[in-house]
């Protein structure tokens, strides 16, 4: 199981984006803030941990990140729709269980993982 980090940040424009953990995971390509932006629904998503947490790190895997049953900043993304092997197809759609919000996740997740999780994991927590 591969569990990744980052901290995602708005840009002076107004747009989540983060930074590549190339220095955690030499494997992954290093890309742009555009590349790696995180728009259409999954914005709206982080704006609400944002208003809660201040800056805050995302952990997410494509399985239930142990240890944080507690954590009241967890959400599960549930495949909804989109092209789950062929990154050139436009993006994958997710689910929140809880929010029921639908997000898009660019192609980039195909850094990440090879084809499209059923479900991603995400944990977030505060940056002191």
């Amino acid at each position: 199981m591969h569990i990744y980090k980052f901290k995602p940040y708005k840009t002076t424009k107004g747009m989540w984006t983060f930074k590549t953990p190339i220095k955690e995971f030499p494997h992954l390509p290093n890309r742009s803030e555009e590349d790696n932006a995180l728009v259409a629904g999954i914005d709206v998503m982080l704006d609400t941990i944002a208003r809660t947490l201040g800056k805050f790190e995302l952990t997410f895997s494509s399985q239930p990140i142990e240890g944080n049953e507690n954590n009241p900043y967890t959400m599960t993304l549930k495949w909804s729709h989109g092209n789950t092997t062929d990154k050139t197809k436009g993006g994958n759609y997710y689910i929140d269980m809880e929010s029921e919000l639908i997000g898009w996740l660019c192609p980039v997740l195909f850094d990440y993982f090879p084809v499209a999780p059923k479900f991603l994991y995400i944990v977030a927590n505060p940056i002191k």
